[in-house]
């Protein structure tokens, strides 16, 4: 990877303190590769002539100019899936309402430098510099982790995935026995994600007789000491990198779609729309540094990104006869542990949306006091 480079813009208005920390943050990226840092007064057109003569593999540019500067991604290719990077970083805190939209974007890159650790900024980096490392979760964590796997059926729901993570050990110690409850949110999450468009196949009938044994979606766990991944592949058509990018999107409007709230419980969310297969891989974490659970209203690093087939260094699925990789249900037959009542509320959960979506169909306006009766 040594020559992979990286050209970077600082952020202004830093103080003393903040300063120094962006300082150590190039510092550690050195050891991916070159990094040059342009002075603070760089200008868009400064930068595209900076590009045109350096060619770097990353630019990395302070979130505001990142998302006013629309010229550097013209220049590498608007459509592009693979190729240069160009990402926003934050190295003090931010809003997620200080954002805004992602109506006109195809893709949008934001880095935590402010909440994580400098491995953990580390590690993302690494993963975004190489095409290699930018798909799955292995390049997330340490070599010989072990990876734990399921296929989702038609008719499943969430509740023996939860009792088998629920029963992973490492969830007994720290730093991980402190978020069981966002991994329980991040994984009902997903399972929305990946049940979204075929529910109704799962209400009975011979539709649903014909698509429960299908599998449904590929959902892969894997953790050491910093980070703790969970990895979901699943069909979605249409699944435009537009589209895809308007739904993960951090949205203050729309705080009770499952989306959001993989986003408000993870450290950190990387979503690739695979759009050849139609086909979606997110990747959700928890970080040792936990800043979702000490700046719950504070960005995140959030990813967002087109790639093609030939860039998905892992399988979506994986076997259970391969090195490392174990079934999720089998880690416990323990009735003990059951989720029933956590899967009951969220059958109410989705009944109450499917009865508000039933509604809009019909052209009738949800009654607002019917969610509390």
């Amino acid at each position: 990877m040594g020559n992979l480079s990286i050209l970077a813009l600082p952020e202004r208005h830093l103080g003393r303190e903040r300063s120094q920390g962006l300082l150590r943050t190039w510092a550690i990226l050195r050891t991916l590769g070159p990094v040059k840092v342009l002075p603070e007064a760089t200008t868009e057109d400064d930068l595209l002539k900076h590009l045109e003569t350096l060619k770097p593999d990353l630019v990395l540019l302070p979130w505001n100019l990142y998302l006013k500067w629309s010229r550097v991604e013209g220049f590498f290719g608007i459509a592009r899936s693979s190729g240069p990077t160009c990402a926003g970083y934050f190295s003090q805190p931010l809003d997620w309402r200080e954002i805004g939209s992602a109506n006109d974007y195809q893709r949008l890159i934001l880095l935590d430098f402010v909440h994580t650790s400098l491995s953990e900024r580390w590690r993302v980096v690494r993963s975004l510099l190489n095409e290699k490392l930018r798909s799955g979760i292995e390049p997330l964590v340490q070599n010989s982790t072990p990876i734990f796997i399921h296929d989702w059926l038609g008719a499943e729901g969430p509740g023996p995935v939860l009792d088998g993570l629920l029963s992973l050990d490492v969830l007994s110690h720290a730093p991980w026995r402190e978020r069981v409850q966002p991994l329980e949110m991040i994984t009902l999450a997903l399972w929305n994600l990946a049940f979204e468009r075929t529910r109704a196949l799962t209400r009975g009938g011979w539709l649903g007789e014909l698509h429960a044994q299908k599998i449904q979606a590929h959902l892969q766990l894997t953790h050491d000491g910093e980070v703790l991944a969970l990895r979901l592949c699943y069909k979605q058509s249409p699944n435009t990198p537009r589209s895809v990018l308007q739904d993960f999107w951090p949205d203050a409007d729309r705080t009770e779609d499952f989306r959001q709230i993989l986003i408000q419980n993870a450290d950190f969310v990387r979503v690739h729309p695979v759009v050849e297969q139609s086909e979606i891989e997110v990747v959700a974490g928890l970080l040792k540094s936990a800043p979702a659970r000490h700046r719950p209203a504070e960005a995140r690093t959030i990813w967002v990104d087109p790639i093609t087939q030939r860039q998905m260094a892992e399988l979506a699925k994986l076997s259970p006869d391969q090195p490392r990789v174990q079934p999720i249900l089998q880690m416990t037959d323990d009735p003990s542990r059951s989720t029933t009542a956590r899967i009951l509320w969220l059958e109410k959960e989705l009944k109450e949306r499917d009865r508000r979506i039933e509604e809009l169909k019909a052209g009738g306006v949800p009654d607002p006091e019917s969610k509390s009766a």
